[in-house]
């Protein structure tokens, strides 16, 4: 029926087995954001009308035992803020995506050793995504850096 939303998109997904536990967290807080357009504008409103619901519903889960439910992004924000894991994973995200591949052990050590930094140091995303284009696995990857 016409245009799914972002929520109906993401609930319709026929995930790969290896890449569901990441995608059903990641894909839930995508959902904050979706009252911004693909160009980054503010909107209340698909296209069509229809009201944009931005709340992120997650179950219990080893990050977030209690579960959460939160009024997007802000939110998002409030939450991330106070997990300590977030920086790490958010480090391993942008490993995995940037690599295109499953971290290997050396790429675990790169990573280890860049969320140390980001949590010694007042980093912003824009410094974590630099480092990671300057690290040797990403300037030397076997693919020749191809996505």
């Amino acid at each position: 029926e016409g245009n799914p939303t972002t929520r109906q998109y993401f609930d319709s997904l026929h995930l790969v087995p290896k890449c569901g536990r990441c995608h059903m967290l990641a894909d839930s807080f995508g959902l904050a954001l979706d009252k911004y357009d693909p160009i980054g504008r503010y909107r209340a409103n698909y296209p069509d009308g229809r009201p944009i619901d931005d709340h992120v519903l997650l179950a219990a889960n080893e990050t977030f035992p209690e579960g959460l439910d939160l009024p997007g992004i802000a939110g998002v924000a409030d939450a991330l803020s106070k997990t300590p894991r977030s920086k790490s994973c958010l480090v391993e995200m942008l490993y995995t995506y940037g690599l295109a591949h499953t971290l290997d052990a050396t790429d675990r050590d790169n990573v280890v050793s860049l969320a140390a930094r980001w949590e010694d140091q007042p980093l912003a995303i824009k410094d974590v995504v630099r480092q990671l284009v300057l690290s040797k696995p990403f300037r030397f990857r076997s693919d020749g850096g191809l996505p």
